[in-house]
């Protein structure tokens, strides 16, 4: 909380120690010529807007909220880029998985419809 700020629940939000530091005491001037320079709230704002993670876990500004926003708590940081890369991957490789899966679930479902055919095939020449 700063520059007299509840304690309620929609005024408080969840960040790391070193965001936190970095936000510092920063509010934004209500009187400012330039509103847009605030940091967003995840809950309240609209994130998906203001910025966007590329394929290397790099943060870009999308508008100035999301710029000042990135550069006021310091989100390029090797550490988070790390993370966020790592945690891409790992999202990559769930998707590959899930998808073999699914193939897989297919294969299986082939080879019971040949077996069944081959059945159907050995009884009707049997029959002969």
């Amino acid at each position: 909380m700063s520059k007299n700020g509840d304690d309620s629940d929609n005024n408080l939000v969840y960040a790391c120690n070193r965001c936190n530091q970095f936000k510092s005491d920063f509010f934004p001037n209500p009187a400012s010529s330039t509103p847009e320079l605030r940091i967003l709230h995840p809950l309240l704002d609209e994130v998906k807007l203001h910025f966007r993670e590329d394929d290397y876990g790099l943060l870009h500004g999308l508008s100035v909220t999301g710029l000042f926003h990135i550069r006021k708590l310091r989100l390029n940081r090797p550490q988070l880029v790390e993370y966020r890369r790592i945690k891409q991957e790992e999202q990559l490789w769930h998707e590959r998985v899930h998808r073999l899966e699914r193939m897989l679930g297919n294969v299986n479902l082939s080879v019971e419809e040949l077996r069944e055919l081959l059945e159907r095939l050995n009884k009707d020449i049997g029959n002969r």
